[in-house]
């Protein structure tokens, strides 16, 4: 395929073309690379709780001082746990995670599924409160 020969970049050994000069103290001097900066576990926080999970059965479960949030499917207990401190400011006692299959839905003739979804109970210290219902 002489044809597309011509087309291939032909590289050269040793030095580039557009590459700086280095100067003798530059050469000698170790290169120093730039560490990338850790995003605030604030920030990642949001990316861990989703959503509060508001029901019925939730609010009831609210008094027992346990809340439930739907959370991602990477979500760990302990970085539930953080991401409750980080963002309502109050260390949780006890966190339980659960998966939730979706259930098969029909809409006439077309049938469905619905997502599945992963929950976290979170259970706080008597006389603390989480304030999930503010923006609600």
């Amino acid at each position: 395929m002489g044809l597309f020969d011509s087309w291939k970049k032909k590289k050269i050994s040793g030095v580039k073309k557009n590459a700086p000069k280095l100067v003798e103290s530059e050469a000698v001097s170790p290169v120093v690379e730039k560490k990338k900066k850790a995003l605030p576990m604030s920030s990642l926080a949001h990316q861990v709780l989703l959503f509060p999970h508001v029901s019925e059965k939730t609010t009831v479960q609210e008094a027992f001082q346990k809340y439930t949030f739907i959370v991602a499917d990477h979500a760990t207990k302990h970085a539930v746990r953080q991401a409750v401190k980080d963002v309502y400011g109050v260390t949780p006692c006890t966190v339980r995670m659960m998966r939730v299959q979706g259930k098969n839905v029909r809409v006439g003739r077309f049938s469905g599924k619905r997502s599945d979804i992963k929950k976290a109970i979170v259970t706080v210290p008597k006389g603390q409160s989480l304030r999930i219902h503010e923006s609600v």
